[in-house]
Formats: structure tokens, C-alpha cells, sequence
């Protein structure tokens, strides 16, 4: 078994775990409003929540692609919290997972709903910035060259 991972790479972990956190409650809290208020309850969280009479197949549709992103965002949010176990106990692969998958779930945020100004930064910019700060305090930890520590030898007296 390794060794646990040092102070820095343990930071990103716990960052990690805050992004993860925030991605499942985000995400069980849209599955939740699917599972109790129909397809129109999907999205309330996104600022808009249609009457039942307003329920046109398209929006019927709409809700449950909403509802397969909730529960795709509480995945990613299970992910990294297993990746930042990973890390905490030294493993690089958990740096990686993470690096990469939710890489990937926070640049399609950006790239689908942020950009195109349907969530305002001020709303959905904690994800990004947590990510950031996860990868860098997890790389620097793992990455960084260290200087070498001196080596005592015994004197000959």
C-alpha cells in the first residue's frame, strides 16, 4: 500500500470532495424535484418552472433530458469523491479521474450553459473554480520537485 499523499495533494483532495459534494447535491436536488413535481419540477432549479397545462410533449421531453443531467451530475459528483479517496491515499489515478472527467463535465458546463449566458457565472462558477484549484493543489502535491532533504552522516570521532 502506498503512503499517504502529502498536505498539498491532500488540499486538492479536500476540494475535490467539496466539488463532488456540490455536484450531487445540485444533482439529487434536480432528481428530486423531477420525482416529486413531474417534468415541470425539473426545472425550477433552472429559474423556470412551467404550469402542468403549459406541458407540451417538447417540454415533457425537455424535463426528463433535464432529469437524466441531474442524475448525470450527482454520478460525476460520486466520482469525485472516490478520485479524491484515491488521492488522499497517494494514488495518482485519482488525480487523473479527475483531471479528465470532470474536466470534461465542467468544460461542456462552460461550453453549453455558461457561455451562452443561460447560467451567469456568479451562479454556476463555483464548479469551475473549485476544479481549478483541485487540479493545481493536487499537481503541485504529486508534481512538484522537491528539494532535497540533507542527509546527516555520522562523524568519525
Amino acid at each position: 500500500m502506498r503512503s499517504p499523499a502529502n498536505r498539498v495533494a491532500q488540499t486538492g483532495a479536500a476540494i475535490f470532495v467539496l466539488w463532488g459534494v456540490l455536484h450531487l447535491v445540485v444533482g439529487l436536488s434536480g432528481a428530486f424535484a423531477f420525482a416529486s413535481s413531474g417534468p415541470a419540477g425539473v426545472f425550477s432549479g433552472f429559474g423556470a418552472a412551467p404550469v402542468a397545462a403549459e406541458l407540451t410533449p417538447t417540454l415533457v421531453l425537455a424535463g426528463h433530458i433535464a432529469l437524466d443531467f441531474s442524475l448525470v451530475l450527482a454520478g460525476y459528483g460520486v466520482l469525485a469523491i472516490w478520485a479524491a479517496v484515491l488521492i488522499w491515499r497517494g494514488q495518482r489515478l485519482g488525480f487523473w479521474l479527475n483531471t479528465v472527467m470532470l474536466g470534461i463535465a465542467d468544460g461542456s458546463f462552460i461550453i453549453a450553459l455558461m457561455l451562452p449566458g443561460f447560467i451567469s457565472p456568479a451562479a454556476g462558477g463555483l464548479g469551475p473554480v473549485l476544479y481549478v484549484l483541485g487540479v493545481a493543489f493536487t499537481a503541485i502535491g504529486f508534481y512538484a520537485r522537491r528539494a532535497p532533504t540533507a542527509v546527516r552522516l555520522p562523524s568519525a570521532a
